[in-house]
């Protein structure tokens, strides 16, 4: 048996939809089109005796009809005025817009979210600007767009707005994360 093509949606726990080939004309991972005549097959679920809202928690993280997961979690600040960096726990639409920072080969960098998928966050990310001293330096790639797909183990926590670096000259272009937050991603990834 040649398989290609694995579809979950977390709307139905323990079913999965699959194909020899491989079809993306939906444009969505989670929407099963006719394409190559898709075959299902459902996993008999044993009852854990906490009804089925609590499968599909499991399961699928808390996914809502649309195969969507639902709900973040914001990072919150201490009394101390120390950012608490709080790792996403769910991923749904309403995260696309919003700032993070990503791992990406055990290095940090922020970015902006522009798609959510059912395993994977797309994200637009800043470049570093090379300094010896200070990593918390970073610009917006103006020839190519630095966009990929990240693992949502890779968001590390949701991140203010970047706020630029200077306000006029070179510098115009760099922008830094809140030094609160850095402080503490630095210490996390031990960059300094």
């Amino acid at each position: 048996m040649s398989l290609h093509q694995v579809i979950v949606d977390c709307s139905v726990p323990g079913q999965i939809v699959y194909r020899d080939v491989s079809c993306f004309c939906a444009g969505s991972l989670s929407v099963t089109c006719e394409c190559f005549s898709p075959k299902s097959f459902s996993f008999q679920i044993p009852n854990s005796g906490l009804g089925d809202e609590s499968i599909t928690a499991d399961v699928c993280s808390a996914a809502n009809t649309d195969g969507e997961l639902a709900k973040t979690t914001n990072s919150s600040t201490t009394g101390s005025g120390i950012h608490n960096i709080q790792s996403v726990e769910t991923f749904d639409g309403t995260l696309v817009g919003q700032y993070c920072i990503v791992q990406y080969c055990g290095k940090p960098y922020p970015g902006k979210i522009s798609n959510v998928l059912e395993t994977d966050v797309e994200v637009e990310c800043m470049h570093s600007v090379p300094s010896k001293y200070n990593t918390n330096k970073f610009f917006w790639p103006t020839t190519v767009k630095d966009i990929c797909l990240y693992e949502h183990s890779d968001v590390v926590t949701l991140i203010p707005e970047p706020e630029p670096y200077a306000s006029r000259g070179r510098a115009t272009r760099h922008f830094r994360v809140l030094q609160e937050i850095w402080t503490e991603i630095e210490k996390r990834f031990k960059l300094v």
